[in-house]
């Protein structure tokens, strides 16, 4: 029995496609999730900052540099836990298979995610999703803000 597509799926090749206001209200759903969670991050750094510059005069280097480290990878698992929610909220296709340069529109802090298709009249159109880790959006040749 075969299965007809959805109606965001080309025939041909069943890859999912996005209408903008599809598209736009899962990076809205996704940026509350985001924003909740850099928020906590930024607070946590804040705090571990201060903790390190009131000890670092008092306590060994080591202990220093543990709390040092200890910041990085917890930076890092806030990192993937944000990538994660997009991968689970976003249906990304295979960058490798557009003709595209995710880094065109980059400042050094951005990450391209991957590649939605976009629904423009007949045709899709490949995006490219970003995330500082404060939030997460597309550009379509110039940056949407």
């Amino acid at each position: 029995m075969s299965q007809t597509p959805s109606q965001t799926q080309t025939p041909e090749s069943f890859l999912h496609v996005y209408t903008r206001e599809e598209l736009e209200n899962r990076l809205r759903e996704l940026n509350e999730k985001v924003r909740r969670v850099y928020e906590l991050w930024s607070e946590a750094l804040r705090l571990l900052n201060k903790v390190v510059r009131e000890i670092r005069g008092e306590v060994c280097w080591t202990i220093t540099e543990k709390l040092y480290r200890a910041v990085n990878e917890i930076r890092d698992a806030v990192k993937d836990a944000i990538e994660d929610m997009a991968f689970h909220k976003i249906v990304f296709e295979d960058i490798e298979k557009f003709d595209i340069n995710p880094y065109d529109f980059l400042e050094f802090y951005e990450k391209p995610l991957g590649v939605v298709l976009l629904k423009e009249n007949e045709s899709a159109k490949p995006i490219v999703i970003y995330t500082d880790y404060s939030r997460v959006w597309y550009t379509e040749g110039e940056r949407y803000e």
